[in-house]
Formats: structure tokens, sequence, C-alpha cells
């Protein structure tokens, strides 16, 4: 239990590097910056690459902080001097920073197994166990980060920066760059959040280009509990204020893992309790200006209580193979595809108008168990419910209501089809056809009506199934897996409207229909006798012959053509009866 709750603090402490970058932007300049989201794999995969090549724990830490400066410069640049807003600007980096992570690592993770790290080389010079090594080193950086920082932000250029973010008119006047401030603040701010990448990559033994998922969420959440828990009194108390509510988020972390939370659902437990702790940081505005008669504060405070919910609306947390297909106000503007935890605008609403259509297929739920009613008019066994507004990237098998359709030679034939498929295009499923599961549903009847009519169900003389003018001896029952095929692509053809793939069809059922069931089952016991009979006939015929050229070589009797008859006649009898012949003996004359 002890070595638990070091780890947990432990990880706390590496990670509050991460949150004292946040704090600069968040707080101390006002600004909403992503660039965290991929400066922090940035240093990771900075870090990773050079150690792997060889070169020294401090250089590779020095190059990760560069690195995280550099993309400091870009958010900075487009911010200030191309006047896009910080959050979009932010956004961008991020999104660049992907590319350039995967082109300095080589690939999607790079693994740091027998490579000396930071933790390796102190846990061999301290001789201490990983959860005390890894304590020691978060310590050990917490303190020289949060020296530096205090001392930094006491000089007179830190003190511009603090007053950037609180009044840029004012400190425009004071004769100050506003734009170098915001530009060095970012700078600082992605440097330490790549610092803490090149760390956690270290310590958890490679770096992976999607680590930085979720990387402002897990900041904001550090200051957010860290402001509400220990205050923010000054500028010192907020450095450690931030440190301990990164140890405080990481234990509260621990806590429900071992609740038995799932680890999928962490970051919307991570995203509520920014917003419980945003909502308690309201209450007490309001308590406050209520205490001291400060209207502001209480309005502030109403005002959020109010509409802050608005901000959880946005929050989206997808499966594997989930996508979202968003629109803003009537307008398509993406779709959400791959597991995790996503925000995106709160007004932004998901379309999916096949949520509450369920068919007999794989995937959907059980409709005795929700109390689903089936909607009058439609086809294969289609049902409504409610259902939300994902839609599912996975493979499923849709099995259709089994239809009655006439072959190429008029008899009434039951067949049943399964069709596997996958949504592949998401925007074309969703905006080209109104409802794509009825839409697959009905297409699957239709193709599967078109090529049954083009067989017969047992093999048939002078017909031709393939179209090339040659009659051929395919059908339903004896070519299953071709007929199969070109269901599949007739289907296919029709349905790429709708963003489906059609991986595979397979026939489930076959049969003539109930009211000529019996007739023709007659039918083929009848040819099958006829065919048997024939066989007999050609075999006793065969053996007659060879009796009477036996006889006629051997000169053993010699027979006239009425005593041949009459010996054919009885052989004929002996070897075509159903029933044993009883034997006799002739004790006459054949003549």
């Amino acid at each position: 239990m002890s070595n638990l709750i070091v780890s947990t603090v432990a990880q706390g402490l590496l990670w509050a590097v991460m949150a004292l970058g946040v704090y600069i932007t968040f707080r101390v300049l006002d600004l909403a910056d992503l660039t965290c989201e991929g400066s922090f794999p940035l240093g990771a995969a900075t870090a990773a690459a050079l150690m792997a090549g060889g070169h020294s724990v401090g250089t590779a830490i020095f190059a990760a902080a560069v690195a995280g400066m550099l993309a400091g410069v870009v958010t900075g640049v487009l911010t200030t001097k191309m006047k896009i807003p910080a959050l979009l600007a932010g956004i961008l980096t991020m999104i660049a920073l992907y590319s350039v992570n995967l082109r300095i690592m080589g690939k999607a993770n790079l693994s740091l197994l027998g490579v000396d790290t930071l933790f390796s080389i102190a846990q061999a010079s301290l001789g201490l166990n990983n959860a005390q090594t890894t304590f020691a080193v978060g310590l050990a950086a917490v303190l020289i980060i949060g020296f530096v920082m205090y001392w930094f932000f006491g000089t007179e250029i830190g003190a511009a920066i603090r007053a950037t973010g609180f009044n840029q008119q004012m400190i425009r006047a004071q004769g100050i760059n506003t734009d170098m401030t915001i530009i060095l603040g970012m700078v600082i701010s992605n440097s330490l959040i790549a610092i803490a990448g090149a760390m956690v990559g270290q310590n958890n033994g490679f770096a992976d280009v999607g680590m930085g998922v979720g990387t402002i969420v897990i900041g904001l959440a550090s200051v957010i509990i860290g402001e509400v828990l220990f205050g923010t009194r000054s500028f010192k108390n907020c450095l450690i204020s931030v440190v301990l509510g990164s140890v405080v988020y990481r234990i509260v972390i621990a806590v429900v893992l071992q609740l038995g939370m799932p680890p999928n659902d962490l970051k919307l437990f991570t995203s509520v309790l920014v917003a419980l702790a945003l909502l308690a940081a309201a209450v007490l505005a309001i308590i406050y200006g209520a205490v001291r008669g400060h209207v502001f504060f209480v309005v502030l405070g109403v005002l959020y209580v109010s509409l802050g919910w608005i901000a959880l609306c946005g929050l989206r947390i997808l499966k594997p193979q989930e996508a979202l297909v968003l629109t803003l106000f009537g307008k398509y503007i993406g779709t959400l595809k791959g597991e995790g935890f996503y925000y995106v605008n709160p007004f932004c609403s998901a379309v999916n108008p096949a949520a509450n259509t369920k068919l007999s297929q794989s995937g959907d739920v059980d409709g005795a168990k929700n109390g689903i009613v089936i909607a009058a008019g439609q086809t294969s066994g289609s049902i409504e419910v409610a259902g939300n507004k994902k839609i599912s990237l996975k493979i499923m098998t849709l099995n259709n209501s089994r239809q009655k359709i006439n072959d190429c030679l008029g008899n009434p034939v039951e067949i049943g089809i399964a069709v596997m498929w996958r949504v592949v295009d998401t925007a074309k499923a969703v905006f080209d056809v109104d409802n794509y599961k009825e839409y697959l549903s009905l297409q699957c009847d239709s193709a599967l009506r078109n090529i049954v009519r083009i067989y017969p169900y047992d093999v048939a003389p002078n017909v031709d199934t393939t179209g090339d003018g040659v009659a051929d001896e395919g059908s339903l029952r004896g070519s299953s897996e071709i007929v199969a095929e070109r269901i599949r692509k007739e289907i296919q053809q029709r349905v790429d409207a709708a963003g489906i793939e059609v991986i595979e069809a397979r026939i489930t059922y076959l049969a003539y229909a109930t009211e000529i069931a019996a007739v023709m089952l007659q039918r083929q016991q009848a040819s099958a006798i006829i065919d048997a009979r024939k066989m007999i006939v050609d075999g006793a015929v065969g053996m007659v012959e060879m009796a009477l050229e036996r006889l006629s070589e051997n000169n053993v009797v010699a027979l006239d053509d009425e005593r041949k008859a009459a010996m054919v006649s009885n052989l004929l009898v002996v070897l075509c009866a159903n029933r044993d012949a009883q034997p006799f003996v002739n004790s006459g004359s054949l003549y």
C-alpha cells in the first residue's frame, strides 16, 4: 500500500512539471493554448530518439526543451503576428506536431528498452526502488523548476509577462512589446511541457505519438483543483497549489481505479472533475461576493452555475470502431473517429438518421429487453428503438427475412442470405441517403431477387446463367458460391452511394416453396428411380449378352432364336427384379 502511495505521488510530481507549463498560458497569459497536446509527445519523441541513438540523458532533455521552445515560438507567432486566435493557433501547431513527432521517431512508438534513462541512472546511483526513484527525480525536478519560475517571474521580464496577461493595454502603454512577452510566455510554457513529456516517456519506457491526448485536460485539472483546494494568495502560493493539485489529481485517479472504474473512462472522469472544481469555485465566488458585498462576484458565480453546464455538452467519448458525424447549425464540420475522449464545440450536434433503426443483425440490441416495438411497414425485420448518434464502424452481419422468389423456370423458391457489411464513408452514409440501414436492407432484397431469377433451383437443360449465350450447368443449389458472389457484387453496386462496403454475402437458406415442395420431392424421387432402373437394365442387358456369347463360343449348347428369347426373358426377370428370384430345377427338355 505504501509503495502504491509513493508511486502515485511520484507520478503527480512528474506531471506537475507539465501542469506548471499549462499554468503559464492558462493563468499567467490568460490564453487557451492547445499546443501542449503536441509539445508533450514532442519532448518524449525528441528525447527518446536521441537516447536510442546513443546520446546522453542530459543532451536528450535539453533537446526536448529546445523542441518545446520552437513549438511555442510557432504558436506565439501565429497568435501575435498573424492575428490567429490563440485557441486556433494552438490547434494548428498541435496538428502539425503530430507529423513532426512521427518524423522524429520514424514510427508511431519508440521503445527505450535497454537504454539508460534518467530514472535507471538515478536508481543505480541512489540504490532505491522504482517508485522511490521516480519520487526523488520528480521532487527534484519540481523544486528546481519551481524555484527558477519563482525567480524568473519576479524579474522585470517575468513581471512584464504577468502584466501582459493581466492587462495588455496597460502594459503596452508602459512601452512593453506585448507580442514578445506573449511569445516568450508560450516558449517557456511549451519548453516545460516538453521536459515533462521527456521525463514521462523515460519513466514509461517508451515514446508514443498519441501520448499527448488529453494533456490539456490533465493540466487544467491540476491547476483548477490546486487553486480551489490550496488558494491563490500569491504567485508562490499559486506554484505550490499547481504542484499539489497535480498530486491530488493523481491520487483521485488512483482511488477511482482501485474502486473499479474502467481505464477508458478516466478522461471523462477528469472532465467531470474539472467541471465540479469550477462549480465549487463559482459557489465560493457567490459566497464571497455576498459576504463582502461585491455584486460582480455574485453575478459571475450565478452565471456560471446557470450556464456552465453548456460546456459539458462538448464532451464526447468514443469506443474502438465508433464514429460521430458532427454538424454546426446544419453545416457538416467533420467526423470523429478513433477511441478516446474528445471535446468539441458544445453547440455541435451529432447526426445519425439510422440511430433509431435496428435491423435483424449483429451489433443491434435485443428488442425483447428494451421494449422495442416493430415499426409497421418496415421490411426485413427492421425495428425502431431509441439509440445514440454514434455510427458503428465494425463489420456487421445482416440477416434479412427469407424471400419467396421464382427461379428462371418459374418455380417458387424460398431463399435467405447473410450479408457482412460496414460503413466506410460516414458522411455519405449520413447525408447521401435517408437511412443507410434501411437502404442497405432494401437493396439486399432487390439484388437477391435480380440474381435468383437468373438461375434454376437445380441443374436444367438449355439454361444460360452467365449471359454468354451458351447453356451451362449453373444452379442455385449447385453453384451457391458463385451465386453468393454475384449477389455481393450486385449489392455493392447499389450501396456505393451510401458509403457502405459489402464484404461478403452467403446463402443461409434455400428450398422450394412449401406449396410445391412435396411435388418437387416426388419429381426428384421419380427421376432418381428412373435413373436407377436405367442403370439396372443396362447392366442386365450387358450380362445377358455376355452369357449368350460365352455359351456360343464354348459350344455348350446350341439355341435357336425361340430358346434364346426364352433365356433372355428369364435372365432379365432375375436380374431386374426388386426381390431375389426363387430357384427351380427344370427336369424337362428345352425342346
